[in-house]
């Protein structure tokens, strides 16, 4: 409650007068961090450990751990900079829509490898 009183106080120099736009964005951002964490930390390593050859399922945890360690520090090295180069040029909405867009064609494209490699078309 004082934590609650602190931010939302005018000596606090926070304002919750927001825009639609403002708005929008942060429920989008609340609504995103749960998707993802339950996507990327649950169900994406069962369907590996499903696709992986019988010999190699012992390390596709590890693999998997590593992968999203490498890409959270990336993205923790990156996105500071990238995010001040947006929104300085307002860019923000354009580089969603591009990288959502490249994201849902690299995971289809990810989707329809087999377990020994080959592409498979439906």
């Amino acid at each position: 409650v004082f934590m609650a009183y602190v931010v939302s106080s005018p000596a606090a120099g926070v304002s919750w007068n927001l825009s639609k736009e403002q708005w929008a964005w942060a429920l989008f951002d609340a609504g995103c961090w749960g998707y993802a964490s339950v996507t990327i930390n649950t169900l994406v390593p069962l369907v590996f450990k499903q696709d992986a050859p019988k010999n190699e399922s012992k390390y596709i945890s590890a693999i998997w751990a590593n992968t999203v360690a490498a890409g959270t520090l990336l993205s923790g090295l990156i996105c500071p900079f990238s995010g001040a180069i947006l929104d300085l040029y307002g860019w923000r909405k354009i580089a969603v829509f591009i990288t959502s867009v490249c994201m849902c064609i690299a995971l289809s494209l990810f989707a329809s490898i087999s377990a020994n490699g080959e592409m498979q078309m439906p």
